[in-house]
């Protein structure tokens, strides 16, 4: 068993806010990197990287829609 500490730690490292924040780190940084080369036009990207803040999102419905639809990154995009 591990100590109480380490399991909160780990509660909080997979806990669905944790999951959801790196899913949009994941594409404000692809954006990003699109926009470096040319792939899409900097304030696309500009725009994609100020949506992808978890405060933006409601957590737990994208939660729910990703449970729904067996896709974690779909109903964050949306």
């Amino acid at each position: 068993m591990l100590e109480p500490s380490i399991a909160n730690a780990a509660e909080d490292l997979f806990s669905r806010r944790s999951m959801a924040e790196a899913c949009l780190r994941v594409e404000r940084e692809l954006a990003l990197a699109q926009a470096t080369v040319g792939l899409i036009p900097d304030a696309a990207a500009a725009e994609i990287a100020e949506r992808c803040r978890i405060e933006a999102i409601d957590v737990d419905r994208a939660w729910l829609d990703a449970e729904r639809t067996g896709y974690p990154i779909a109903p964050l995009v949306r």
